[in-house]
C-alpha cells in the first residue's frame, strides 16, 4: 500500500498494465502495393487492452486511477465551475436522423412488396446496403428493367421546399440508378403543379434517359402473378396506364424533434418551413447544424 496524496492506494500486480501495442506490416512488405498498414491488435492483445480499462461507474475515491494515469491527470480536488464563454458563431451537432411523413395509402406503401420509399431504395443503391449495391426487386431478387419514381403532392397541391428537395432528391437517385443497369427504362411521375414544373425547368425541363410523365396518380395496382405495378394517373384529362417492375415513392423529410425545440428556444416559427430556410434562419443567429436534420 503507498500513500498519495493523502490517498491509501492499494498495490496490484496488474496496475497500471501495459498498454498494448498495434501491429504493423513490416517495412519491406508495404513496398510497391496498397496493403493496409496497420494491422489492429490480434484478438489476444484486444482482450488485454480492454482489461486496462477501470470501468469506474461512479467514484468512491479508492485512488487507483492516480495509479494508473499519469501526473496530474486526475485532480480529485477540483470542484465544479461554471464559465460563460463568448463566441462569435456555435456549430451544434444535431446528429443523423430523417423524420419523414408516410406516403398516401393509395400508393400501396406496405401492402405491395415492390413499393419502396425513396429511403429505403438509397440503402438498395449502397454497396454497403442490404444487397451490396445490387439493384434487385425486394420480393424476388430479380433485376428490374423497369423503374418508376412518383414524386406525389395531395389533391394536387405543391409541397413547398419540401416537394422541391424531393424531386431534387428523385432525379438524383434516377441518374445513379442508369448507371447500376444496361438498357434499364425509369419514369419520373411529377403532379402537374408549380412547384414541380419550376424545378423541372432548373434541370432544362428534362434530366437525360428519364421518361417524365405529368398528372396526378389515381391508383396503383399489383399484378398478382408478376407483382409488378399497374400506375394509373391522369394527363391533361387523359387517363394513362403503364406497367413497372419497381416504385419509388418519394417522402417529405421534417424536421426532427430535438430541432423543433432547439427553434423554439431561438425564437424560430417553424411552420411551412424546411430544411434550407431553417438553417438561413439559424445561420442569421451565428448558430449553425452539424449532421441530420
Amino acid at each position: 500500500m503507498v500513500e498519495e496524496k493523502k490517498r491509501y492506494i492499494l498495490e496490484f500486480s496488474d496496475i497500471p498494465a501495459e498498454r498494448q501495442s498495434v501491429q504493423e506490416l513490416p517495412v519491406e512488405e508495404r513496398i510497391n502495393n496498397f496493403n493496409e498498414v496497420s494491422l489492429g491488435f490480434t484478438e489476444d492483445a484486444a482482450v488485454k487492452e480492454a482489461k486496462r480499462c477501470l470501468s469506474c461507474r461512479r467514484c468512491l475515491g479508492c485512488g487507483l486511477c492516480l495509479a494508473e494515469c499519469d501526473k496530474d491527470a486526475i485532480v480529485f480536488e477540483q470542484a465544479d465551475e461554471k464559465l460563460d464563454i463568448s463566441v462569435d458563431s456555435m456549430i451544434i451537432t444535431t446528429g443523423v436522423e430523417r423524420v419523414c411523413s408516410p406516403p398516401p395509402e393509395r400508393f400501396g406503401y406496405g401492402r405491395y412488396a415492390n413499393v419502396v420509399t425513396d429511403i429505403e431504395f438509397e440503402r438498395i443503391l449502397s454497396d454497403n446496403g442490404p444487397y451490396v449495391g445490387l439493384l434487385i426487386r425486394p420480393f424476388d431478387g430479380e433485376i428490374p428493367r423497369k423503374i418508376g419514381f412518383v414524386c406525389w403532392a395531395d389533391n394536387n397541391e405543391g409541397r413547398g421546399e419540401s416537394g422541391i428537395k424531393s424531386l431534387s432528391y428523385a432525379i438524383h437517385e434516377a441518374m445513379l440508378t442508369k448507371n447500376k443497369v444496361d438498357g434499364l427504362e425509369i419514369s419520373l411521375f411529377l403532379p402537374d403543379n408549380d412547384d414541380y414544373i419550376k424545378e423541372l425547368k432548373r434541370n432544362d425541363g428534362k434530366v437525360p434517359g428519364v421518361s417524365t410523365k405529368k398528372g396526378g396518380i389515381t391508383a396503383i395496382k399489383e399484378v398478382q402473378e408478376s407483382k409488378n405495378l399497374i400506375v394509373r394517373w391522369d394527363e391533361n384529362g387523359n387517363v394513362r396506364e403503364d406497367e413497372f417492375e419497381m416504385l419509388v415513392l418519394s417522402t417529405m423529410p421534417e424536421p426532427t424533434t430535438y430541432i423543433i425545440e432547439l427553434a423554439k428556444k431561438l425564437d424560430i416559427n417553424l411552420e411551412g418551413m424546411m430544411v434550407d430556410t431553417l438553417l438561413f434562419e439559424t445561420s442569421k443567429k451565428g448558430i449553425y447544424l452539424a449532421g441530420g436534420i
